[in-house]
């Protein structure tokens, strides 16, 4: 594996997100951890890539999230429709 390809595997691993003191591997994760009904801030942690792999983040419409970018980005790598 080359020098980007060995850097690339180890970003994977980390945390993109936390809840507190808990951090996620998605932002997925961290959106199907929180409650229904309860306000719920989600830290993005560092910028992230969202690739063809993932399809989508889903929030029910009982979920009150917040997401809180930190000044981070959220990238998309395909087009993709957004609904509410």
């Amino acid at each position: 594996t080359d020098e980007n390809g060995i850097e690339s595997a180890i970003l994977d691993k980390l945390p993109v997100a936390q809840i507190g003191t808990t951090t996620y591997d998605t932002i997925q994760e961290a959106v199907d951890a929180c409650a229904d009904g309860t306000e719920t801030e989600i830290d993005v942690i560092r910028s992230i890539t969202l690739t063809q792999d993932v399809e989508s983040i889903v929030v029910k419409n009982e979920q009150n999230i917040i997401l809180d970018v930190n000044g981070f980005q959220i990238n998309l790598m395909r087009w993709h429709n957004y609904e509410n």
